[in-house]
């Protein structure tokens, strides 16, 4: 246990180890619906900010297709690249089989 008086820390509260814990009367919602009211949330409050700045969702949703854009092609261009000779180097040259 701690030294700490009281005193000084005054939000300090004693546990008894032996007292059961108290029944919650508040219930509890379900956890989809507190989902769906925070998704609902989010929906509102994104579509009143593209109302209030047109321009600027414009902006950011131009970004959110060039990352999308970016993502997608990238491994695909990484492949090839991986495959092809790099710039200014010459191949090995082929043994020939005698």
């Amino acid at each position: 246990m701690s030294n700490i008086p009281n005193s000084a820390m005054p939000k300090a509260k004693q546990h008894d180890p032996d007292a059961a814990p108290k029944a919650s009367t508040k219930k509890k919602p379900d956890r989809a619906e507190t989902l769906t009211d925070r998704a609902s949330a989010a929906a509102e409050a994104a579509t009143a900010a593209v109302k209030a700045n047109p321009k600027t969702a414009l902006a950011i949703g131009a970004t959110l297709v060039a990352g999308i854009a970016a993502a997608v092609a990238g491994p695909s261009v990484l492949a090839k690249t991986k495959d092809a000779p790099a710039k200014g180097k010459k191949p090995a040259p082929k043994s020939k089989a005698k």
